[in-house]
C-alpha cells in the first residue's frame, strides 16, 4: 500500500529506486570505574592518534570527491580532539575513576548538549559532528571498525535514523541515488555533502524505521521533501514526469554554465 510522507528538503532532485537502510554498527559503553586513571588516559592518547589519522583520510577523500569546502567539514573535526576544554572534562572525569569509553561519551554528550540548547540552527547541526568525532573515538577505544559500509551492487536511496558526515563519506557515491533520514536538517553537514554530491536528500521525515524495507521502491522528491513508499502506478508516472522535466532543467543550467556572464545591453560581467 502507498504510502506518502513530508519532510523537509535539504538537497533537489527527484530519484525513483530501491530502499537501503542503514544501521550503523552498534556501540555499547559501561559506565564503570577504572582502577588506572593514568592507564585510562594514555589509553585515550593513543585513540586520539587513529582517530586522528581516519579523520584525515575522510579529509582527503572529500576534498578528492567532493570539494575544498566540504573537506573543511573534516578539518574541524580534527580541531575537536585537541579542545583544550573538552579534553580537560574528559580528563576531569578519568581522574575521577570513571573509564575511559564513558569518559568520552559523557564529555561529548555535555558539549553536543550545549549546542542544542542554543536558539541557533546551525549551532544545533553543529552537536550531530560532536557526537560524531566522539562515537569514532570511542570506536578506537573498543576496537571497532567503522571503516566501510557496504552497499549493494546497484544504486539505492538510504534511509537511516541519522547519517554523521563520516557515514556519509564512506558511502560509494557511484551507488547513491539520495539520502532520506528521521532526524537532522538542512544545515546539516550530510545535508550539505548531499548537495555537494549532488544527489536529493529529505530529512525529518516522520517514518517508522520498521515501515522501510531494504528493496521496497520508493520515490524520493528532494524538490518538495516529500517520500513515497510502494508508489501507485499514478504516483510513479507523476514522479517520472517531475523527475524527467527537473532533469531537463538541469541539464539546459549545466550547458550555460559556462558561458559568458553577459547583461541584455551586451555588457560582459
Amino acid at each position: 500500500m502507498s504510502k506518502v510522507i513530508k519532510g523537509l528538503s535539504a538537497s533537489t532532485g527527484i530519484v525513483i529506486g530501491s530502499a537501503w537502510v542503514y544501521h550503523p554498527v552498534e556501540i555499547i559503553i559501561n559506565r564503570i570505574e577504572n582502577a588506572n586513571p593514568v592507564l585510562e588516559w594514555e589509553r585515550l592518547q593513543n585513540a586520539l592518534i587513529q582517530t586522528k589519522d581516519q579523520l584525515k583520510f575522510l579529509e582527503t577523500k572529500a576534498r578528492d570527491q567532493v570539494g575544498e569546502a566540504e573537506a573543511e567539514i573534516f578539518s574541524t573535526h580534527l580541531m575537536f580532539l585537541e579542545d583544550p576544554e573538552l579534553l580537560a572534562v574528559i580528563k576531569r572525569k578519568i581522574d575521577s575513576n570513571l573509564n575511559v569509553e564513558a569518559s568520552v561519551q559523557e564529555g561529548f554528550e555535555g558539549f553536543a548538549n550545549t549546542l542544542i540548547a542554543l536558539d541557533d540552527e546551525y549551532f544545533q547541526a553543529r552537536a550531530a559532528d560532536i557526537l560524531d568525532v566522539g562515537r569514532r573515538i570511542v570506536a578506537c577505544l573498543s576496537d571497532i571498525n567503522l571503516g566501510s559500509v557496504n552497499l549493494p551492487k546497484e544504486p539505492v536511496v538510504i534511509f537511516a535514523e541519522d547519517l554523521a558526515p563520516s557515514d556519509t563519506m564512506l558511502l560509494e557515491k557511484n551507488l547513491i541515488l539520495g539520502f532520506c533520514t528521521k532526524r537532522g536538517g538542512p544545515t546539516a553537514h550530510t545535508a550539505i555533502l548531499a548537495r555537494s554530491l549532488g544527489v536529493p536528500a529529505v530529512v525529518s521525515a516522520p517514518f517508522d524505521m520498521g515501515q522501510i524495507e531494504t528493496g521496497q521502491l520508493v520515490v524520493l522528491n528532494g524538490e518538495s521533501g516529500e517520500l513515497i513508499i510502494e508508489p501507485t502506478e499514478h504516483q510513479l508516472e507523476e514522479a517520472v514526469k517531475k523527475r524527467d522535466q527537473v532533469t531537463e532543467i538541469w541539464t539546459n543550467q549545466l550547458k550555460k554554465a559556462d558561458q559568458d556572464a553577459v547583461t541584455t545591453d551586451g555588457h560582459e560581467v
